[in-house]
């Protein structure tokens, strides 16, 4: 193999790995901001359950709430969260 097949190949695949990193961190900010404007509650519920990866047993506990209340607290506060990441999105592309 020719050293200028191996540095195309090599020039190709940092290129896309700079592209990736640059299209996850986009999404991490979407996502950031998207919590951001979720409710204290919504946001509690989602840190308990996916960040501190707490059991709803755990959340309900800690959150000192029923633990039917973390149920459809998480469900809702993850519609939200999805409505919220999704208009942050195109927001994004209008720009």
């Amino acid at each position: 193999m020719r050293r200028d097949d191996r540095h195309a190949r090599l020039s190709l695949s940092v290129t896309e790995g700079a592209d990736v990193a640059v299209e996850r961190r986009s999404e991490h900010e979407a996502l950031i901001a998207a919590l951001q404007r979720l409710s204290r509650d919504d946001r509690d519920v989602l840190g308990s359950r996916f960040v501190a990866e707490l059991s709803e047993a755990e959340t309900a506990e800690v959150l000192g709430i029923a633990l039917g209340t973390v149920k459809s607290r998480t469900s809702r506060a993850l519609g939200r969260l999805h409505h919220e990441f999704e208009m942050a999105g195109s927001a994004e592309v209008e720009s």
